[in-house]
């Protein structure tokens, strides 16, 4: 259908509501983006505000969204922000898959991770990683669970003392083992072992050292009552130790002590139970130095400290991950920049004056490009990541609710605290619930009604808001549960339609899609509010606002509001019965038969119904056979059906092909289990086919044929088969449409077909005992007459179609107790 060329599609727009306004009424956390600021200055260049979502997320968490725009440039900018102090969240790193030689992405990294009681409820990707051998492998430090993964590298990280953020360069330095009152120092964890190195390796390696077998391997366990800790001495219990063998298996709880020359020697006084002291350091240069680091891993650079924007840019724009806390540490933020794509993507002096404008006083870049990706709970990955999908990283950084599992709901919210609509314009707002924990528990609260006042505007079936009055409040009740909306009535109206072409029924009345353009922001109007004309009232009428079909035909209808109107061109396809067929295919010429070459002579006959598809299996690699038509579906279907019987033909999949009117690609359909000489029913409906059936935009449906694909080694080369086509049909109101087989049994035939002197004849195998009613329609489903049989006790109903040109038609027969439709020929 014809849209308005001008203005985008409410599918559209939709998909960007749903992408970015997520929003619920919370204290917003932004000392300038949020906080009724309207510009932001970034680098220099004054970019406009407009917050697009603000949402709580958790205890003292919260999710916002914002575009930033100047007349040439747009940003899309995510941020979570989570209160340190609140008891119930605290921070964890993840490793991708829980090793540092793999990938995963940032979302099944929380979702994996999550458990009753520690849910991972927002982050981001982390660090960089290796893109050669071997793939995956983080470039700095890692720490998760106070366990060192990779040692730091004297490069900027970002990291937790327990529930204190850092960003600094921690150093492994002093890290040593010691056996009795022997020491040796200990160069690296899970680290490739050199010259008289001794390295520690754990299950983040892959649970195996991967060594040589030149040296000597111990390994170890945490004494009883002790756990993981950095920057103090922790006691292990000797398990096992081995002598030049080399890539030892690591199970879960242990970790083993690796040693070659000199370090190799150290170890070898070790006997099973003895006890091993080890310090893992990971020294910081703050006042954190001394404290157990829980959490840590490596960034690019720093680009923002105690509120200043280092002078060290990384200039291009591209998509960008970084994190960072407030001047009394009280605040963590995570920030997000989308880029290539709608989101042009910054430089990270730019991040920095973004992050900056969130409250963060310190911050650190992290992977950015195709890695980046934020999660949020119950919304998934709420930024678009630039390679079109999450990219699998190395590790990512994520707040983490420990609050105690909770379903009652204790309060709601609404994803929009303030909605700015036209005069008419219309507002259904969604609700979000929390429990007394702060946790979102779910992300649409049912059955909250609405009230306003008189001067407001008014409520539609006690969930939509119409605007017809001031500016003011809505309030939202529901099981004794309130919260509010502010309204502001923008007080100016530029209807515009939607769609201006659309196909209408009887059975699925259009709500016709007025909208008004607000700040850039397509808002739905009242279409009840307009006046409706219709050019030929024969065809539709408007009750409500909603189009109803009366007469298949086509017509123009116009609404008008005071001095504005729009124009709706309106296609009415009534079906002609709930049943039409696709084709009889008695017209050969417009189906395309298509075949590789291991099939031969292959060809589509309809001399006598159903059509036979035969042709002859020469034999080779992946044969098949398309029957293509490519053609629009009539009206609004539920469903296409397609029952065929293979015979002897051994077939290993059916593929059926469409296209949604306003979609970008096709959709296909697959069929993959078959029974031979017997009937085999495809059924596809609208909802496999399309992204939305209530949708308008997306009728009429292209239909493009089938297509059998042989299985080569189950059927005889030089052997001839055939597939009767028995029914190609669409499905209207739930019901089976199209051209059922001729015969049905004890029912009624119609004899002889093709009719023959203009007499058509219907044979019933019993006698009547109520009248019957036959219509006969066009392919197209237009009607062309109709005959009443009201004599009762007959087994015959004949009546003349003389004045019926030759060709096929449907001949639909029923009274109270059947109805049917068979296919006939008039000669």
């Amino acid at each position: 259908m014809k849209k308005n060329q001008d203005k985008p599609s409410l599918v559209a727009v939709a998909k960007i509501i749903r992408q970015w306004c997520f929003s619920v009424a919370v204290v917003l956390f932004f000392s300038v983006s949020t906080a009724g600021a309207t510009e932001l200055l970034i680098q220099g260049t004054t970019f406009q505000v407009d917050t697009l979502a603000a949402m709580k997320v958790g205890p003292g968490t919260y999710y916002t969204a914002v575009k930033y725009s100047t007349n040439s440039r747009q940003l899309r900018v995510f941020f979570v922000s989570v209160d340190v102090t609140n008891p119930y969240m605290s921070f964890q790193t993840v490793l991708a898959k829980d090793s540092i030689v793999t990938g995963e992405i940032t979302s099944q990294m929380a979702i994996r991770k999550s458990t009753e009681g520690k849910q991972y409820i927002a982050g981001t990707n982390g660090d960089f990683f290796m893109t050669t051998t071997p793939v995956g492998r983080p470039i700095h430090g890692f720490v998760a669970d106070s366990e060192i993964g990779l040692v730091p590298t004297n490069t900027p990280h970002v990291g937790f003392a327990g529930k204190i953020p850092f960003i600094d360069q921690p150093s492994f330095a002093g890290s040593e083992a010691k056996i009795g009152t022997a020491t040796y120092p200990i160069s690296g964890v899970n680290s490739t072992r050199n010259t008289d190195q001794l390295i520690v390796f754990n299950t983040m390696n892959g649970y195996y050292t991967k060594t040589s077998p030149y040296g000597t391997e111990v390994v170890l366990q945490l004494v009883d009552g002790a756990s993981w800790a950095t920057n103090k001495p922790l006691s292990f219990k000797v398990i096992e130790r081995m002598d030049n063998k080399g890539n030892t298996h690591i199970q879960k709880g242990q970790i083993v002590l690796s040693g070659h020359g000199k370090a190799a020697d150290f170890l070898k006084s070790l006997q099973k139970d003895n006890i091993v002291e080890l310090t893992l350091n990971c020294t910081l240069n703050d006042a954190l130095s001394s404290s157990n680091i829980t959490a840590l891993l490596g960034g690019d650079r720093m680009i923002l400290q105690d509120g200043v924007v280092l002078d060290n840019d990384w200039a291009d724009w591209h998509p960008r991950t970084c994190v960072g806390y407030s001047s009394d540490r009280s605040t963590f933020y995570f920030c997000l920049v989308d880029g290539r794509g709608i989101s042009s993507g910054v430089s990270t002096k730019q991040l920095a004056d973004i992050i900056k404008s969130a409250g963060a006083s310190t911050a650190l870049n992290l992977d950015g490009g195709g890695s980046s990706a934020m999660y949020i709970k119950k919304l998934g990955v709420v930024n678009t990541p630039s390679d079109g999908q999450e990219r699998a990283v190395a590790n990512g950084l994520f707040a983490v609710n420990t609050a105690p599992t909770d379903a009652v709901l204790a309060a709601i919210a609404p994803t929009n605290t303030t909605i700015k609509l036209p005069l008419y314009g219309e507002y259904t707002p969604v609700f979000y619930g929390y429990n007394k924990y702060e946790t979102l528990i779910d992300t649409k609260v049912k059955g909250v009604k609405l009230s306003c006042p008189a001067s407001v505007g008014y409520i539609v079936n006690d969930t939509t808001f119409v605007a017809t009055g001031a500016s003011g409040t809505l309030t939202a009740t529901v099981d004794g549960l309130s919260t509010t909306i502010n309204v502001i009535n923008s007080g100016n109206v530029q209807p515009a339609l939607r769609l201006t072409e659309v196909i209408v029924d009887a059975a699925h009345p259009y709500l016709i899609e007025v909208q008004s353009l607000v700040n850039d922001k397509w808002i739905p109007l009242n279409a009840a509010s307009f006046t409706w004309k219709i050019a030929d009232p024969t065809l539709c009428k408007v009750e409500e606002g909603k189009l109803i079909g009366l007469k298949s035909g086509t017509t123009k209808v116009t609404g008008t509001l005071g001095e504005f109107s729009v124009e709706l061109t309106a296609i009415v396809q009534l079906p002609a019965s709930q049943t039409l067929s696709v084709d009889h295919m008695e017209d050969l010429s417009t189906w395309t038969l298509n075949s590789n070459s291991p099939i031969v002579n292959p060809t589509l006959s309809a001399d006598v119904f159903p059509a036979s598809l035969s042709f002859t299996f020469k034999g080779g690699r992946a044969p098949y056979l398309q029957l293509y038509k490519l053609m629009p579906m009539y009206s609004i279907p539920k469903a296409i059906r397609l029952t065929f019987n293979p015979g002897d033909l051994a077939l290993s999949k059916l593929v059926m092909s469409f296209k949604g009117h306003n979609a970008a690609a096709d959709v296909s359909y697959t069929m993959d289990e078959f029974t031979p000489n017997q009937d085999n029913v495809l059924e596809v409906k609208m909802s496999d086919i399309l992204s939305d059936v209530e949708d308008r935009d997306a009728y009429p449906v292209m239909m493009q044929g089938c297509k059998f694909y042989l299985s080569a080694a189950d059927n005889t080369a030089g052997s001839t088969y055939a597939i009767a086509i028995k029914e190609y049909a669409f499905l209207y109101d739930d019901s089976v449409v199209g051209i059922e087989n001729t015969d049905f049994g004890s029912t009624f035939v119609v004899a002889p077909n093709p009719v023959q002197n203009k007499n058509l004849t219907i044979l019933f195998d019993k006698p009547l005992d109520t009248p019957v009613v036959a219509a006969l329609y066009g392919l197209s489903g237009t009607k062309i007459f109709t005959h009443t049989a009201s004599a009762l006790d007959k087994n015959e109903v004949s009546f003349s179609v003389a004045s019926v040109p030759a060709g096929w038609y449907l001949l639909q027969v029923g009274n109270a107790s059947f109805s049917r439709t068979v296919k006939v020929m008039i000669q």
